[in-house]
């Protein structure tokens, strides 16, 4: 009876969303994230080896007391690599991504690719610059890294979009061989969309630099920081975490940050407590966003990646998902979750936004729950970073041991709801090769 019921629901659900990732913009998002995934998982690794075994305050770091037994100068140097390497690539995603989705869409509708891709590159580092007070410019970091890769997918696939209602209709013969004259010509047929692009970038620019002069981006940002990390009332935090998962799940970073969250006035007066009275039983503060939500809703990542990760290894049988697997779980252990964002992906897949943004707050209800009855003290000492996501709530509680059977239990019950998702879109990926397969592999 159940499996009358069961069954074609899940058959509907799977038709949905076929249909959904034949959307062009959608087929262009996972094209785009296909290519630009392994640069995404060199940096986040880079970035992991940074944080975690050569920042001072990084976990291994002082676990293996690194800094007693490596020269300065070898650590010193090791940072300037990692962090170059980080910045070449993840923290330059945003840009790769717009070059991407705009040849991909210009692919998709059969049209020279090599000129919309260049020009959705330049977009994005023009809606990138800005203008300093000796009148010299810079670029914004936060535009060209992976927090703002949906702006990135969106600029490129505008940008083909474009060149396609603008652009000469000359489309792309298989096996034709192109001479430079070709491409002379090419590039002649393209100045209408070029010029249009650049227009409609640099007017997009102007008003970015208008709203940075104001510094009305970084005031936003401070208040969402603040509501996250204050004694904000616990319905508000739910909704923040909410909001943070949602626009992560989106493409954009969000309001919570790793860090535990120790420099609030509330949390040192937390702190303060434990350390007057030994024991962070009864602390004045025991509900703080930040910490609900770095100690028992961040395990691997936002979204709970490693509860993702564990039941993709649990269900998922293919050598490419294990090797997905593999590939992510050193970063996602250390609580990095990008390359499994872009590689899986999870961004804009909607099987998975119903665990990732409301899965956190029920672990955060779950806790709060186990605080208030003091089966759990609320964690409260620094953590470092890149603490595996299981054990910040144990370090954080001074290594307090129910707390860390209580973590592990609440993965498990999380890696236990993300189980029937993931069979979910292993089904929809077979769907998908099913209609590769009729349509002479042609991508969906």
């Amino acid at each position: 009876m159940i499996d009358a019921i069961v069954t074609p629901m899940i058959d509907a659900i799977v038709k949905r969303t076929v249909r959904y990732r034949q959307h062009s913009f959608i087929r262009v998002v996972r094209r785009t994230l296909a290519v630009i995934f392994p640069l995404a998982l060199i940096g986040i690794i880079a970035q992991v080896l940074f944080i975690v075994f050569f920042s001072n305050d990084g976990y291994l770091y002082n676990v293996l007391s690194i800094g007693d037994w490596v020269p300065k100068v070898v650590l010193t140097k090791a940072q300037y690599s990692l962090l170059a390497l980080s910045q070449v690539t993840i923290e330059m995603l945003t840009v790769y991504a717009a070059y991407g989705a705009a040849r991909y869409t210009a692919q998709l509708y059969q049209i020279d690719d090599q000129v919309p891709g260049i020009t959705g590159l330049v977009t994005s580092l023009l809606l990138s610059v800005r203008y300093t007070p000796n009148r010299g410019v810079s670029f914004d970091q936060n535009m060209m890294s992976y927090g703002s890769l949906l702006g990135g997918l969106l600029v490129g696939y505008l940008v083909g979009q474009i060149f396609r209602w603008l652009g000469k209709k000359n489309r792309l013969k298989p096996g034709q061989p192109i001479h430079t004259v070709d491409i002379e010509e090419q590039v002649a047929a393209y100045t209408r969309p070029i010029l249009v692009i650049m227009l409609g970038a640099l007017a997009i620019n102007f008003v970015l630099n208008l709203v940075s002069y104001y510094s009305s981006y970084t005031q936003a940002a401070a208040l969402m920081q603040s509501l996250s990390s204050g004694n904000t009332p616990f319905w508000l935090e739910l909704l923040m975490v909410c909001l943070t998962t949602l626009l992560e799940w989106l493409g954009i970073s969000g309001s919570y940050n790793f860090q535990l969250g120790t420099d609030s006035t509330e949390a040192m007066a937390n702190l303060n407590y434990a350390l007057a009275h030994h024991t962070a039983y009864g602390v004045p503060y025991p509900y703080l966003g930040s910490s609900l939500y770095n100690s028992f809703a961040n395990f691997g990542g936002i979204g709970l990646a490693l509860a993702l990760l564990l039941a993709m290894a649990i269900v998922a049988h293919s050598y490419n998902e294990q090797r997905m697997v593999r590939a992510n779980f050193l970063p996602v252990l250390f609580n990095r979750n990008t390359g499994l964002m872009v590689g899986l992906p999870v961004l804009l897949n909607p099987l998975y936004i119903l665990p990732a943004v409301f899965l956190p707050m029920v672990n955060i209800l779950i806790a709060a729950f186990a605080i208030f009855i003091h089966l759990i003290p609320t964690p409260v000492y620094w953590v470092p970073d890149g603490t595996p996501g299981p054990l910040v709530a144990y370090v954080g509680s001074n290594g307090n041991f129910v707390t860390l059977l209580f973590t592990l239990a609440l993965l498990a019950f999380d890696v236990w709801v993300y189980i029937p998702f993931v069979r979910l879109s292993l089904a929809v990926e077979g769907r998908i090769r099913e209609i590769d397969a009729k349509e002479d592999h042609k991508d969906v």
